[in-house]
């Protein structure tokens, strides 16, 4: 016999008196859930929508978007998380490109490329080149969440903040963590909500809730999760130091989140070593080339790529392995990541990574988020310059910041410019957009 193409969501009738949803005003279980997704799932297909139709969804932090998401891939869909930080004339641009819609009552597109029936397509950050859209099945995101879950005890009486837009990948991968461990989501403003035991940050997160003085109130949790990006070893110390249950984690948009993380009851020291990312969720899923590339694989790899045009292709494996563009190194079943190739800058024929640049200058007072990016230089070749996002009252010179920086890092590494980081906070930057304008600053400085 066939199997039903939602089994996914039988999970939610296992126990479904259970809170699947929990914010200030109400709470829906898991058996609700299931009958919410059922109705309309059933008022998608009536409306004309078939197999491998697109619908684009801007995923606010709402059970709604978990109704829509979940109900639109029951009925097969392909549905396209559109990124919230855009504006909505980009935003459109890319629901016109791929060939979708936005509404449902509107009927589907006429689209006749390849079909990803029961297909989530979210958008990459562009680490591994442009930003374009990664679509995983249902199967993928299932397996990185039952393998996450597990590994981080997220099961029946466990809440996970929604503190992530669901619009990146380890923001909607939480509904998948819900639906196969069994725990909760929870939806609210706050430092912490009633029952709260899970949270997923990125470093910019933890670093403005520490400088808030709210590590107290996040010592009921039993998991704090980091991700988005490395993770400075002072931000490390410092939030073990005060007591946080600080768990590091490696992953990409294309394996569903995390494919590494380090365990609930890993020691202190162990935490604080320098590039640690955690053990790998799958046996052999993490491996590392001679050049000390960083290849992935297993269940959770996504199952096609596709550019701005909607057009999917498979992904280009060797030996059923994605190549991430990481340099890093295995020591046993430990992995450690060192940064990304295309990071690496030449600077007077010596070589010097963004991320340990990075990494010192994240140590210094104030700095909220920064990111190191080469310029063309006529005696070096290249020279390290810093975009820093700095607290309220906190920005300092480039000569200042040379100073504070001198011992800490070899002269030769130190950044010629230091100019403000454009934008809000967000997951990752655009780096091939802060080359740009780091050139065009450059070229003005001369």
């Amino acid at each position: 016999m066939k199997p039903r193409p939602d089994r996914w969501l039988a999970s939610l009738a296992e126990r479904p008196g259970d809170p699947f949803w929990i914010e200030a005003t109400r709470t829906v279980t898991r058996g609700e859930l299931a009958g919410l997704v059922d109705d309309f799932a059933s008022r998608v297909r009536a409306a004309g929508w078939q197999a491998g139709d697109r619908l684009a969804v801007e995923p606010h932090a709402c059970l709604d978007t978990v109704v829509l998401v979940l109900a639109a891939l029951r009925a097969e869909l392909s549905v396209l998380l559109l990124p919230l930080r855009e504006p909505a004339t980009i935003q459109d641009k890319l629901v016109a490109d791929a060939g979708a819609r936005r509404s449902w009552p509107e009927g589907p597109a006429a689209f006749a490329a390849v079909r990803w029936p029961g297909a989530l397509w979210v958008r990459s950050s562009g680490s591994l080149g442009r930003p374009r859209w990664i679509v995983h099945t249902t199967a993928s995101l299932i397996a990185g969440a039952t393998a996450v879950a597990q590994r981080l005890a997220f099961g029946p009486g466990a809440r996970w903040r929604v503190s992530l837009p669901l619009d990146h990948v380890g923001g909607v991968s939480l509904i998948f963590r819900a639906l196969a461990g069994g725990g909760a989501l929870a939806a609210g403003d706050g430092v912490t909500l009633p029952g709260e035991t899970h949270r997923s940050l990125v470093a910019t997160q933890l670093r403005r809730l520490l400088a808030g003085g709210h590590a107290s109130e996040l010592h009921p949790l039993q998991c704090l999760l980091l991700g988005g990006g490395p993770l400075a070893k002072a931000l490390r110390r410092e939030s073990l130091a005060v007591g946080l249950p600080l768990v590091v984690s490696y992953g990409l948009s294309e394996t569903a989140a995390a494919v590494a993380t380090s365990a609930l009851d890993e020691e202190p020291a162990s935490l604080c070593r320098a590039d640690y990312a955690g053990r790998a969720l799958w046996p052999d899923a993490v491996t590392v080339d001679a050049s000390g590339g960083i290849q992935v694989g297993g269940p959770s790899l996504c199952a096609a790529i596709a550019g701005d045009d909607g057009v999917a292709s498979p992904l280009d494996l060797v030996d059923g392995r994605l190549s991430t563009g990481d340099l890093g190194r295995l020591d046993g079943d430990e992995l450690y990541v060192a940064g990304r190739r295309d990071n690496v800058m030449i600077s007077g024929g010596e070589k010097l990574g963004s991320e340990e640049l990075e990494a010192a200058l994240s140590e210094l007072e104030g700095v909220e988020d920064v990111i190191v990016v080469p310029v063309e230089d006529a005696e070096y070749g290249q020279r390290p310059v810093a975009f820093v996002r700095w607290a309220a009252g906190c920005a300092r010179s480039a000569a200042t910041v040379r100073e504070e920086l001198a011992g800490r890092i070899a002269g030769w590494k130190l950044p010629v410019a230091v100019w403000e980081l454009p934008g809000g906070p967000g997951l990752k930057a655009d780096r091939s957009a802060l080359r740009a304008l780091a050139a065009r600053l450059s070229g003005e400085r001369r």
